[in-house]
């Protein structure tokens, strides 16, 4: 990408990775895909391992510069909502995948029917055959990919008709953002991880799951790509930092704000490499 003049953040003067100053009429020949005032940070990591955390820190402490928080989890969520127009059509085809169970049927006076989600009969198939799950996310993963494009429109949007000088930092919270393949508009990926006990603790205590189906999410996860094998991601450059997380809060804060000011932990456009 093009880039424009470094940004300072942070209070530290250090070089704050640099935007496209691409023309209009250049990104629309390019798919529009190019954004001036937005950089993009991925935080990923397994279930309970602290990236909510670590992402509400992010965009709540005003040392962090400009941050807004993107759950994709909730984005998830979004798309089988009625106010959703793809949302029947979703249902459907998760229906023709994994059965009648999964999904309920809801009269509306009339002939019309209105399909919803059972989220548990769901998670339940997913979460104990790994196949299942790839096959739900061959599903979601496409529309969810459009729906965190137009959230990113939305937010650039709002920065231009603010006319602000500085960039936002849309922190974009997704566990599998690496095996989504949504490489092309991230600036940086960072990885929370936890010791396994340490997540097994947490959704026992403050998720009240039992202790075995707590085990069976994070061994569910445990061959996921930036999960299971966080340190060979980032020697190939496709995770830029990794936050170690003990559950301090102190630490974690820290530990983030060592990444952001660690131009290493940020994307080498083809300028700065050149």
């Amino acid at each position: 990408r093009a880039m424009k003049r470094p940004l300072t953040y942070l209070g530290q003067h250090q070089s704050f990775p640099m935007l496209s100053n691409e023309s209009e009429d250049n990104r629309a020949a390019n798919g529009g895909n190019e954004r001036k005032q937005i950089l993009v940070l991925g935080v990923c990591g397994g279930i309970a391992s602290g990236k909510s955390k670590a992402c509400q820190i992010l965009s709540s402490n005003p040392d962090f510069h400009k941050c807004v928080h993107i759950d994709v989890d909730k984005l998830a969520h979004s798309l089988y909502d009625s106010d959703y127009p793809e949302s029947q059509k979703l249902l459907t085809e998760i229906r023709a995948e994994f059965g009648e169970d999964v999904v309920r049927t809801k009269e509306l006076g009339n002939t019309e029917v209105l399909l919803e989600l059972d989220r548990k009969a769901l998670g339940n198939i997913v979460f104990a055959d790994p196949s299942r799950m790839s096959a739900l996310e061959r599903i979601v993963w496409p529309r969810l990919k459009i729906k965190l494009l137009e959230q990113l429109k939305q937010l650039e949007q709002k920065i231009e008709s603010s006319s602000g000088l500085l960039p936002v930092v849309a922190v974009v919270e997704a566990a599998m953002l690496l095996e989504a393949d949504w490489d092309d508009i991230l600036d940086a990926v960072w990885v929370v991880r936890s010791p396994n006990q340490h997540q097994h603790e947490r959704l026992v205590q403050h998720r009240n799951l039992h202790p075995d189906e707590a085990l069976l999410k994070i061994q569910a996860q445990s061959h996921r790509r930036g999960i299971g094998n966080v340190d060979q991601e980032k020697q190939k450059g496709l995770v830029t930092a990794v936050i170690d997380n003990d559950g301090c809060l102190d630490t974690l804060t820290k530990k983030l704000a060592q990444a952001w000011n660690d131009p290493n932990s940020w994307r080498k456009t083809q300028t700065e490499s050149d």
